[in-house]
């Protein structure tokens, strides 16, 4: 291919597997490029393909990309969620693998399935019980959202983080899987599915205690702020003030 390949940062829990169903049947690619460890492999697929998506940051994401030596030209999306959501969705994922088969349960990450073992011998039944899981793990839940799409390991710096989100051609928000389709293919998905959909297993209304809500923004607030910046974007209100204002604060 020669054109620009279309690349999807693919958040976990933010309906990317439904964009990934959708970006199949619509054009020639490969989701999960995560699990791709062979160079060759990641040069074979940018070179033929016209979109290529994966649970990777953005910064490791364009790194595989560059060293595949293509120089190919690349359209950045990704999709993300209000954070409260994303959260309780995040959390509830890890008790679904388990009801999904074991292969299924071990194609995850050790790290993952390790505290997948051990969510699941918590009755999570009060706040107190979100609140410990939430903070046992938070190298899998917090700020889950803005260290895919901004990445990591620098300092909350207005200029640059602005400069990030202008990076991409659209961050969508809240299942706004259609507009961001027809973004990526420039033409209508048509119906979209339900992919990769999952019963609760605990009360989702927990996350809406009290307690938790005040709890979750201070733990996620990176993605809150995040959150507000891309809604400010699209709707073409100023961002800079509320970045600018989180100097120093968001870790």
């Amino acid at each position: 291919m020669s054109g620009p390949l279309i690349v999807f940062v693919h958040v976990p829990k933010t309906a990317g597997s439904t964009v990934n169903l959708l970006l199949a049947t619509g054009a020639a690619g490969h989701d999960h490029m995560e699990m791709v460890d062979s160079p060759q492999l990641w040069a074979d697929r940018v070179a033929r393909d016209d979109w290529v998506s994966g649970h990777l940051p953005r910064p490791a994401f364009l790194r595989r990309l560059a060293a595949t030596g293509l120089g190919r030209d690349v359209r950045l999306f990704s999709i993300m969620r209000r954070p409260s959501d994303q959260l309780r969705s995040h959390v509830n994922w890890l008790l679904e693998i388990r009801h999904r088969g074991r292969a299924f349960f071990r194609n995850h990450p050790r790290s993952v399935r390790e505290a997948s073992d051990r969510i699941a011998g918590v009755q999570i039944d009060s706040a107190t019980k979100v609140i410990e899981v939430l903070r046992e793990y938070p190298s899998i839940f917090r700020n889950r959202q803005s260290d895919v799409i901004l990445g990591t390991g620098f300092a909350w710096d207005a200029v640059r983080v602005s400069r990030i989100i202008a990076s991409y051609e659209m961050v969508a928000l809240d299942f706004e899987v259609a507009p961001l389709i027809e973004a990526m293919l420039r033409r209508s998905p048509g119906e979209i599915p339900a992919e990769n959909r999952s019963r609760y297993w605990f009360d989702p209304g927990l996350f809406d205690h009290p307690e938790v809500v005040e709890f979750t923004f201070n733990y996620n607030l990176k993605d809150e702020l995040l959150y507000e910046c891309v809604r400010r974007d699209r709707l073409g209100e100023d961002y800079l003030p509320e970045l600018l204002a989180s100097q120093g604060g968001p870790r």
